[in-house]
């Protein structure tokens, strides 16, 4: 028996998706919707976190006491937050901007309250070596010079730079960059002082020893020994040259008159 060949196609039915791809496309939007209400109130949140934590921050950063204390023990400065949360970091920003207005302030009044103690002990022509030396004990300094006046704005600066070198570098290097511009100014201010002041010191030493050295009793004597004249000459041309140091132009021809004037006064006075 023979098995005849057919040639009808077998058709497999088609099951009909439609729902479920309806259905896995509304959860998909649903699981979106999920994920932006679930990021806005997480951003909220953070928000919040930030405010009330700017605000805590601010409130309890450390005080101006609290840096002099860390300052001049030599310690790290507290500082409120943490690093972990959105909330203690900004406890911390807020804490460490307060910090660095109060920091900047304190070592700003020390720069100035030193510049003011060398300005007294440079000008003050009434005080004595002695209580020179003891306010210059008293502040710490060896003496009132330029080079101790840039050594003591530099511990200054150091110092209260440090109080943050460990929790916040970063401020600590910026505090000390616009420090460093603060003392600068400082420092050359006083050494055009010094200078000055220097200059006229040695200025008025110098016509305090003129009045002993060429003095009409001094020129007696010269005129009067061994070869009187010869170290007549010589002492004038010395007292020349020194008062090339503070004399200019005129002055130096009226200096010189003036001592023609007492060496004729003492020439007569040995005829």
């Amino acid at each position: 028996m023979r098995l005849r060949e057919s040639n009808q196609i077998t058709r497999i039915p088609r099951v009909d998706f439609t729902d479920q791809r309806v259905q896995a496309q509304g959860l998909s939007q649903l699981s979106s919707s999920l994920q932006r209400m679930s990021s806005f109130f997480l951003q909220q949140s953070a928000d919040k976190a930030r405010i009330e934590g700017a605000e805590y921050g601010a409130a309890n950063a450390p005080t101006p006491k609290q840096i002099d204390e860390a300052y001049k023990a030599g310690q790290e400065l507290e500082l409120p937050g943490d690093k972990s949360t959105v909330y203690g970091r900004s406890v911390r920003k807020a804490a460490l901007e307060v910090a660095d207005d109060q920091i900047t302030a304190l070592a700003s009044m020390g720069m100035s309250n030193l510049a003011q103690v060398f300005d007294n002990a440079l000008n003050d022509d009434t005080m004595t070596d002695e209580k020179r030396a003891a306010l210059a004990a008293e502040i710490g300094v060896k003496d009132f010079g330029p080079q101790s006046f840039a050594t003591a704005l530099d511990t200054i600066n150091a110092g209260y730079a440090s109080v943050l070198d460990e929790n916040a570098p970063s401020v600590a290097r910026k505090f000390r960059a616009q420090s460093a511009i603060t003392a600068n100014s400082k420092y050359n201010k006083y050494l055009e002082a010094y200078v000055k002041k220097n200059n006229e010191r040695l200025e008025a030493q110098f016509f305090q020893a003129q009045e002993n050295l060429f003095s009409n009793e001094v020129l007696r004597d010269l005129l009067t020994g061994e070869n009187g004249l010869v170290e007549l000459e010589r002492l004038r041309q010395e007292r020349t040259r020194k008062s090339i140091s503070f004399l200019e132009g005129s002055e130096i021809k009226t200096f010189q008159d003036n001592m023609d004037a007492t060496q004729k006064t003492a020439a007569m006075q040995v005829l």
